[in-house]
């Protein structure tokens, strides 16, 4: 609907029945079927409370994404006989007035999911309130993602990070499912130093 130019579920029967009409085999539901298929294909969010008391919302949906991974297998996208690809994860800050969304650190209401890809192909997206910290429980995260494309038999070479993936617990599950890994080192003093006294 977005890729067509819609901006709610009621423009697949007011603007663009005619032209979607016109793929080859393609028969243009309603608006009201496009939004009960969506609402049987939603999952329930998952709430865990942090040490430190912080309510943290997940919506994890496995079988959206392991449809993921077979489609791009399927389509050619991504092969099994490949054994070098690039995996690359961030979460992205979405910001959104939406009733369940919350606050973030950047100052604004959203969500904050954890999206994983090969090349410019999603193959993981884990979706997560606004305010959770990115490094909150991205170890299990990162586990998922990575047990969806070795059930697809898709094997990582790099991993590639930001700083929001600086955490020993996160090292540990890349270190195990790729051969390199690149995650880039949050900046501090004592980071500094160490690399100061470096010596060849």
């Amino acid at each position: 609907m977005v890729l067509c130019g819609g901006e709610c579920a009621e423009d697949i029967t007011e603007h663009l029945r005619s032209e979607l009409a016109q793929v080859k085999g393609f028969e243009v539901c309603s608006a009201d079927t496009m939004l009960r298929m969506q609402k049987e294909l939603a999952t329930k969010k998952e709430t865990t409370v942090s040490k430190t008391g912080i309510a943290h919302d997940f919506n994890i949906h496995m079988n959206m994404n392991k449809l993921l991974v077979r489609l791009a297998v399927q389509t050619g996208q991504l092969s099994a006989k490949n054994d070098n690809y690039i995996f690359d994860y961030d979460n992205q800050f979405i910001p959104t007035d939406k009733y369940d969304s919350k606050r973030s650190y950047k100052h604004a209401d959203g969500y904050f999911p954890g999206i994983a890809s090969i090349g410019n192909f999603p193959v993981y997206i884990e979706n997560r309130n606004g305010n959770s910290n990115v490094k909150y429980k991205q170890d299990e995260t990162l586990k998922r993602a990575f047990e969806v494309l070795d059930e697809n038999k898709i094997k990582v070479k790099h991993s590639r990070m930001d700083c929001g993936s600086f955490d020993q617990s996160v090292v540990l599950v890349v270190e195990s499912n790729s051969k390199y890994f690149y995650i880039r080192a949050q900046r501090c003093a004592s980071l500094y130093e160490m690399l100061k006294n470096i010596t060849y």
